[in-house]
């Protein structure tokens, strides 16, 4: 069961970093990306986009270090929820069903209803489960080690972009 709540925790809290990664890395996208949705004044834009990394680099923190409250699946369930709900409304104006929540990553903004009800199924399921906690350290390696395999998928996603724009031949070291 510990680790079954461990990596549904390492799941959490990478999808949220990732996340929070993509969008950070292309603020202007992102920001762009919120006023498509058309629900908030354009001199709004900016504290949304804000509200919302906070938001997701709470629930990278919070599943990082496993918070022992059902705080952090409170606010995970609320935004995905919000967001799903925003993203049906974009939907019905725009026939629009892609999003840039995770920016270079086109596998992962395809299916954005799928990806939060399946998210949010997993939550309600970690809501179920027992609490565990490490020392510190222990919750202080998962979070760096997150932290350097998103900036390594970023490297091999520019790589593979770089690949694709240029020849083999033509690259010089």
């Amino acid at each position: 069961m510990t680790t079954l709540v461990l990596f549904l925790d390492i799941l959490i809290a990478s999808i949220f970093f990732f996340s929070f990664y993509s969008k950070v890395s292309q603020l202007t996208e992102f920001k762009a990306e919120i006023f498509s949705y058309k629900i908030i004044p354009v001199y709004f834009v900016g504290l949304a986009a804000m509200i919302v990394l906070f938001l997701e680099l709470y629930i990278f923190l919070a599943y990082t270090f496993s918070y022992p409250s059902m705080t952090k699946e409170l606010i995970v369930l609320t935004t995905l929820s919000l967001f799903s709900v925003l993203m049906w409304f974009k939907n019905r104006k725009s026939s629009s069903i892609v999003c840039g929540c995770f920016g270079k990553v086109r596998m992962l903004n395809k299916f954005p209803f799928r990806r939060n009800f399946l998210l949010l199924g997993v939550i309600t399921i970690k809501c179920f489960l027992p609490h565990i906690y490490f020392d510190f350290t222990r919750h202080l390696e998962i979070g760096i080690s997150i932290v350097i395999l998103v900036i390594l998928c970023d490297i091999s996603l520019f790589l593979g972009k770089k690949k694709r724009d240029i020849k083999w031949g033509q690259l010089e070291l």
